[in-house]
Parts: C-alpha cells; sequence; structure tokens
C-alpha cells in the first residue's frame, strides 16, 4: 500500500512485492542448512532483527519525508532485505517448535502455529488499515516496530529442551553440497 501510494504506480507496486518475496524462492532452500547448523533460536533472533531495523527505518524515513516519488527506489531496497529475513524465519520459527515441544507433540504444535499464521495473515491487514485510517505512515510503521520487538522480547524465555545436536557426520560437507544434495532428492 506504501509504494502505491508513494509512486502511484501498480508496476511499482509489483516490483516491491516481488522484491519482498523473491528471495524466498532462493534462500528459503539455504535457510533449513543454516537452521541444522546453527542454534534456531538464534537464527530466529538475528532475522526477526532484520524486520525490526527495516520497519524502524522505514518509519524514520517516512517520519522525516525521506520516502516521495524521487526517493522511492529506497522502498525495493528495504523489501529485499524483509525477504531474506522472512525466508529464514518462516522455516526458523517451524524449526523452533522441535527444539521446545516434545516430539510426540510436534504435529499438534506445527499445526496450531501453522493457524496462528494464517490468522495473523489475515487479521494483521485489518489493523494497519485501521492505524493508516486515522494515522500518518510514521505512526503506523512504528507500531508495527512495536509489536515486532514486543515479539522478539516474547522469544527470550524460550529455552530449547529438545534440541538435537547438529549430525557430525554433516558438519564437513558444505552448505552448497546439502542444497545439492537435496535438490537431488527432491528430483
Amino acid at each position: 500500500i506504501l509504494a502505491s501510494d508513494t509512486a502511484g504506480s501498480d508496476g511499482f507496486t509489483g516490483l516491491v512485492n516481488f522484491a519482498a518475496y523473491i528471495p524466498t524462492l532462493f534462500l528459503s532452500f539455504y535457510a533449513g542448512t543454516v537452521l541444522d547448523r546453527r542454534s534456531r533460536l538464534g537464527v530466529v533472533y538475528v532475522f526477526q532483527s532484520f524486520f525490526i531495523v527495516t520497519s524502524l527505518c522505514l518509519a524514520t524515513l517516512l517520519l522525516y519525508d525521506q520516502i516521495e516519488f524521487g526517493t522511492r527506489w529506497a522502498l525495493p531496497g528495504i523489501a529485499l532485505v524483509t525477504g531474506c529475513a522472512l525466508a529464514f524465519m518462516v522455516p526458523g520459527r517451524f524449526a523452533v517448535l522441535g527444539d521446545i515441544v516434545p516430539p510426540e507433540q510436534v504435529p499438534g504444535a506445527t499445526i496450531g502455529l501453522n493457524i496462528l499464521v494464517i490468522v495473523g495473515f489475515g487479521i494483521a491487514p485489518v489493523f494497519v488499515g485501521l492505524i493508516k485510517q486515522y494515522n500518518a505512515w510514521p505512526v503506523l510503521f512504528f507500531a508495527i516496530s512495536a509489536v515486532l520487538i514486543v515479539a522478539y522480547i516474547t522469544l527470550f524465555p524460550i529455552r530449547p529442551a529438545y534440541a538435537v545436536a547438529p549430525d557430525p557426520a554433516l558438519l564437513g560437507v558444505s552448505a552448497y553440497q546439502r542444497f545439492h544434495d537435496g535438490l537431488l532428492f527432491v528430483r
């Protein structure tokens, strides 16, 4: 909506959306490898931070009228960074489930998280619309930043009680090789 409002162009809005979602196509496969080799919760912390920083940057740029028709090209860049974070966050959140719930509860927890994600994606536009209807863009993005910060803080008490150590045999295998092997398996 911001891209359309700023540029007044459906094509530009499409470009911003493309920039936000194309990283998922290329990075999601790699994200799985990273999640298998690193602390899953740590990966979620890092990429949740990307969301917070990009949202705060956008809010600040809007507050000081730095996003307008002539400077609208910052939006695809911000969308690209957010898209990269999304490519790690989506599988990361589900991977963390395996670390915090007993193995026999993972299927039910996965369904529960899926429902929360679907409801969140469904209801978020309602809240965004309500905030934007009565406030300027900076207020909206500062509000989004606040929600992201609260979500980040709620991760602090999580302790991975069921985390599985990485397979030592896989630690010597490059991420590219794991990615290649995964593609061969899918084929």
